[in-house]
């Protein structure tokens, strides 16, 4: 049996395509290939040409789920803010260096990511068909 050396590779989404189009693709490299819209960078992996991982998952924990964001936050709090009607965002408040001040870094909240919420006993959350829902409070029976 042959054994072979698993490389790795980083680059933009522009570099991996001009790779593809010449067929440089490695069968034997495992790339992650940045998308960047200029505001997120999201990352995702393909062993050659094969996908091997979509950016899906759970987010770090939230303090709360709020309608507006909060009025006097404390360093590295994270919130859930927004409503089923109009979506959710994730907001970070971490300290601008040398000052007082805190600066709220906000992320999408989709159906992609689940988020687990700190005031509802760590259950896990999805925002799906327009609303923010959990499968953590389903009762399977017993057997």
């Amino acid at each position: 049996m042959a054994k072979h050396l698993v490389k790795n590779w980083l680059g933009s989404r522009g570099a991996y395509n001009i790779l593809k189009r010449n067929e440089a693709l490695d069968p034997w490299t495992k790339y992650y290939v940045t998308d960047t819209d200029g505001v997120t960078t999201t990352y995702v992996e393909y062993f050659g040409e094969n996908i091997v991982h979509i950016p899906t998952g759970q987010l770090i924990a939230v303090n709360d789920v709020l309608e507006t964001e909060p009025e006097n936050p404390n360093p590295y709090d994270r919130f859930l803010v927004g409503t089923d009607a109009n979506g959710y965002k994730v907001y970070e408040y971490t300290p601008i260096k040398d000052s007082d001040e805190l600066e709220s870094n906000e992320m999408d909240f989709s159906w992609k990511y689940g988020v687990r919420i700190l005031s509802r006993g760590l259950k896990a959350y999805i925002y799906y068909n327009g609303k923010l829902i959990t499968y953590d409070d389903i009762d399977a029976g017993s057997f």
